[in-house]
């Protein structure tokens, strides 16, 4: 019962229909055609008789006629019908044979009395009788009648022969159909059983693809992305996890060791306060991680909260200079700046600089003592748009990285060390969208990496419902060059 539900079933029976509605397509207009000119054919050869008895007739009357009704028969052996009927409908000669219990038309009959001639077909014991009346004179007509010829016989021999082995046909149809669709269906059956047993260990499996079928190949090749994207996914989240545990670890114990350490002996009021601003200050890291998994969701979701206002991008870049100059100094690193003055947009001042100080905290983060940060901001040169580019003479990223760091939980390889939990970058890439500019990334193994952000000056050119980055007015790499140009 499970298998009448089945697609392979529904094929078969599909391969089936299809074939046997085409056989009796083929069938009946073959057929078709040959019934015609069968009819055809027998009523060329009783045309040929009516001349013959019309001939008699005018030569002889209607002694004539039964002369040739007689000789017709005798030649037939019994397998003809003549009929001469007065214009009364009354029978006046009637030959003898097999035939001779054909019944009289009276439609056919009052035309010929008319002096109309008609032929008709007549089934008379499973045989087809072809007859014509032909009209004489005052009402007087000729009725006579052919058997089916050896032609027509064979005919309705073979068409039973042919109905034999399209039933033949039909079935061997069918058994060939079950063995196609089984055939057909065997990769989707393959993945279906690959699809189930894949679980969180075995996200590494793929489906193989034959190269037979593109259809199949192409599902398969789309399985195998999809689960490409799931087995990334899945890592980025345990990364994450990770990186989260470690993260929220830290202050948690630290809470905790102070906690322990200030109640295990007597305090003074002033010790107690400051336990209370370490541990202040510990809440604040984790309510920062905390809000920086939410932002991100937000921002992936294009459901990010702004503060439109008048934004200086000058006195914002400076402010994340005054900063990190503090961080980068401990660091052993020199951060410098290229800043325009009277840079104005329309924005979130607080998301923006959350773009410019995550940017700048992974410049620092993973240059080498040594190294130097470049924070740059200018117009571009179409002037509707304000460029901002962090670039650092760090580890730089892999290139097979580059495609992925925006995605949500992505980490890429350990080039670039550090924790962090894979959700600054989404992050930044929603704020910039949700601001309707982009993001972009140029980056080297072992030479740095430069990002740049482009966000329009005013309110028209600015779309918070985005769901892709807006097309800025110059193209990227003229970004770069604009930008490499002036630092």
């Amino acid at each position: 019962m499970r298998y009448l539900h089945s697609l392979a079933f529904r094929l078969t029976l599909l391969y089936a229909g299809i074939f046997a509605l085409c056989f009796a397509a083929v069938f009946g207009i073959f057929y078709f055609m040959m019934e015609t000119d069968l009819n055809r054919w027998v009523d060329e050869e009783l045309r040929e008789g009516v001349k013959d008895i019309r001939r008699a007739y005018e030569i002889s009357g209607i002694e004539g006629v039964r002369r040739i009704l007689d000789r017709e028969a005798s030649v037939e052996e019994g397998r003809f019908l003549g009929r001469i009927v007065d214009g009364d409908g009354a029978v006046m000669y009637e030959t003898e044979g097999a035939l001779k219990d054909i019944p009289l038309s009276l439609e056919l009959a009052n035309a010929a009395s008319s002096g109309v001639e008609k032929n008709e077909s007549i089934w008379m014991e499973g045989d087809r009788i072809r007859t014509i009346y032909t009209p004489l004179e005052n009402g007087i007509f000729v009725q006579i009648g052919l058997p089916p010829s050896e032609h027509e016989i064979w005919m309705q021999d073979f068409s039973r022969d042919l109905l034999k082995v399209g039933l033949i046909a039909v079935i061997i149809s069918v058994g060939v159909g079950v063995l196609l669709a089984r055939r057909s269906l065997l990769p989707v059956r393959e993945m279906a059983r690959m699809s189930s047993g894949i679980s969180a260990l075995s996200l590494g499996k793929r489906m193989p693809v034959s190269g037979q079928s593109a259809e199949l190949d192409q599902l398969a090749v789309s399985f195998n992305s999809m689960m490409e994207r799931i087995d990334t996914l899945v890592k980025g989240i345990r990364e994450v996890t990770e990186n989260l545990a470690h993260d929220l670890r830290t202050p948690i114990a630290g809470i905790r060791g102070l906690a322990e350490i200030t109640l295990n002996g007597n305090r003074t009021s002033d010790e107690y306060k400051l336990t209370l601003y370490q541990i202040m200050e510990r809440m604040d890291c984790l309510l920062s991680v905390c809000n920086s998994v939410l932002d991100e969701s937000e921002a992936d979701a294009g459901a990010l909260a702004l503060n439109w206002e008048t934004v200086s991008i000058t006195e914002l870049c400076s402010g994340i200079i005054q900063t990190f100059e503090p961080v980068a100094a401990d660091a052993g690193q020199k951060l410098s700046s290229s800043i325009s003055s009277g840079l104005m947009i329309k924005g979130d001042r607080g998301r923006l600089f959350q773009v410019l100080a995550n940017l700048v905290d992974n410049a620092v983060k993973y240059t080498p003592a040594g190294g130097t940060i470049l924070l740059y901001a200018d117009r571009s040169t179409s002037g509707n748009e304000v460029v901002m580019i962090v670039a650092d003479t760090g580890a730089g990223i892999p290139e097979k990285d580059l495609p992925h760091i925006f995605e949500r939980y992505y980490r890429g390889e350990k080039i670039r060390c550090g924790s962090g939990t894979g959700l600054g970058l989404p992050l930044v890439q929603g704020i910039v969208k949700a601001h309707g500019g982009q993001v972009m990334v140029r980056s080297e193994v072992g030479k740095g990496s430069m990002f740049l952000v482009v966000v329009p000056v005013d309110e028209e050119h600015v779309s918070c419902e985005l769901s892709s980055a807006s097309q800025t007015d110059d193209d990227p790499q003229t970004h770069f060059e604009f930008a490499e140009t002036h630092s």
